[in-house]
């Protein structure tokens, strides 16, 4: 829902994804390859997309982190806008199985 924890969620979903991906490659089904090695290529996106936060765990001597965000994307009314739409869904998924029983 918001950005604060995207690169620790991203290096925690890699393994994951890549055993998927790796017992994906057995299947006979194209699609679930193609789909399994898409979500494997997203991930190495954005693990490359936080290179400079990642930066000292494979290099020796890491410089200094350099944090070159913007300041719009820094502004913390992204990340309590975005529990609004998390709100919604949980509402409206309240509301839908009172009314279905």
């Amino acid at each position: 829902m918001s950005q604060i924890f995207s690169t620790l969620g991203a290096m925690v979903f890699f393994p994951i994804m890549f055993n998927i991906f790796i017992v994906t490659i057995s299947f006979e089904s194209t699609d679930i390859l193609i789909i399994t090695f898409l979500m494997l290529l997203a991930n190495i996106y954005l693990l490359l997309w936080d290179w400079n936060k990642l930066k000292f765990i494979v290099l020796p001597e890491a410089n200094i982190y350099l944090d070159n965000n913007t300041n719009f994307s820094k502004k913390m009314i992204w990340t309590y806008l975005s529990v609004v739409p998390f709100l919604v869904m949980l509402f409206a998924r309240i509301f839908n199985t009172r009314n279905a029983n």
